[in-house]
């Protein structure tokens, strides 16, 4: 993974706040998963995969360091009844996306277009 892009703005008092983070995942090979993104503060999350489709996938947190497991077979996937709010898995045709509520803290982003492709995700804040 590699953050590609970070947008900020200098406020008045001279800190910055962050606007947004762009994270390429290249040649991601079929039915893998992204490394956990931390999303805390994030407003919106849009994912685009190079003409194929992709799935969310929420990883369980480890009780004791509060970090994400990485263990596959244990993630959740965000299907209609698991999570409140708004969200669409990107396909070939259309980006994918996260809004408001819907946003977890970690998310894993499963790549299932059948080859490798390059996986794109922009994080707003």
């Amino acid at each position: 993974m590699a953050i590609i892009k970070t947008g900020t703005e200098r406020l008045a008092d001279g800190r910055l706040k962050k606007l947004y983070e762009v994270h390429l995942f290249a040649d991601m090979g079929d039915n893998t998963f992204t490394d956990a993104l931390e999303l805390s503060g994030a407003r919106g999350l849009w994912v685009t995969c190079e003409g194929a489709s992709a799935l969310f996938f929420i990883p369980p947190v480890n009780q004791s360091t509060g970090e994400p497991l990485t263990t596959t077979s244990d993630y959740h996937g965000m299907g209609a009844g698991n999570v409140a709010g708004s969200f669409l898995a990107p396909d070939s045709d259309v980006p994918g996306f996260i809004l408001g509520d819907a946003i977890p803290p970690y998310l894993c982003i499963k790549q299932n277009g059948g080859a490798s492709k390059d996986v794109t995700v922009l994080v707003t804040y």
